[in-house]
């Protein structure tokens, strides 16, 4: 089954008194997810990529290839994807609270709690690259926005994203360089894999130890999230506006915006290997 930008969406009805659903988004969500589980596959496999070396074990031609595809098609790049339908998906319960008239901001605000403390655990017990605890931040930005209108949205969206990129320009020109001593990222990488491959106790402590170094990543992720989350409201709002020619052309639009910031972000990063999502 394909989608095009003129289809109108698909929509699961559900039971009385349940929420409907739209299958083009949910199947851009999933498609979302893989492609996230494709760029972070490198920083399950090995304790060097978060040190921004390459893995000696890894190091045929087909890995640098495939290393250089992933760079170029999705890495900073599927996450704000999955950011945009979350800046979507938002503008869908706003508009189911009002058909029922009840209050989204107690059930949103709960959500965000539930989904930082996921984060949290998912950081530590999983995966240190976690972003959940950034979006459980960032919704509650989009909470306090609900009310704005879509040109301020998408303003402070391309606002955001431009000082980003000035930002990660600024550096690359200037010649900023993140690993300013290979022979020791290299040794420590080395350290995080032997970890990692330990037991549960020593997999805890490697994650742990390495939290502190994803504030840095989560400094560029956290606002291009956030530019993504107001890109996708500003969608939603306007595939829900009477004039509106329908959910398939706002997603479409609005979500090339979204993913050529993460385009600028990648090419203007001074960083030496890729960072998480």
């Amino acid at each position: 089954m394909t989608f095009s930008s003129k289809d109108p969406p698909v929509v699961l009805e559900g039971s009385p008194g349940t929420f409907s659903r739209i299958a083009n988004v949910d199947a851009l969500r999933a498609v979302a997810l893989l492609l996230i589980l494709l760029v972070n596959v490198a920083f399950f496999a090995s304790g060097y990529p978060f040190h921004l070396v390459p893995d000696p074990a890894h190091d045929s031609w087909s890995d640098h290839a495939v290393g250089w595809l992933v760079e170029l098609l999705l890495a900073m790049k599927a996450y704000l994807l999955f950011a945009f339908l979350f800046g979507y998906s938002f503008t869908l319960q706003l508009d189911s609270a009002a058909r029922r008239g009840v209050a989204i901001a107690p059930r949103f605000r709960r959500r965000m709690v539930g989904l930082f403390v996921l984060g949290i655990l998912h950081a530590v017990l999983l995966f240190q690259g976690d972003i959940l605890t950034t979006y459980a931040l960032l919704g509650l930005v989009l909470l306090a926005m609900r009310r704005v209108r879509v040109g301020t949205a998408l303003r402070v969206a391309v606002l955001l994203t431009g000082v980003i990129g000035f930002l990660l320009a600024l550096a690359a020109t200037s010649g900023t360089q993140l690993v300013t001593d290979p022979a020791a990222a290299l040794a420590a990488g080395q350290r995080s894999t032997e970890a990692l491959q330990g037991g549960i106790g020593s997999v805890i402590v490697e994650h742990v130890r390495q939290l502190p170094a994803m504030v840095g990543t989560l400094l560029v992720q956290g606002p291009l999230a956030l530019s993504a989350f107001l890109f996708g409201y500003a969608a939603g709002r306007r595939a829900s506006s009477p004039t509106s020619s329908g959910t398939g052309s706002s997603c479409a639009g609005y979500s090339g915006w979204a993913t050529r910031s993460g385009w600028l972000a990648r090419w203007s990063s001074p960083r030496e290997g890729a960072a998480p999502t």
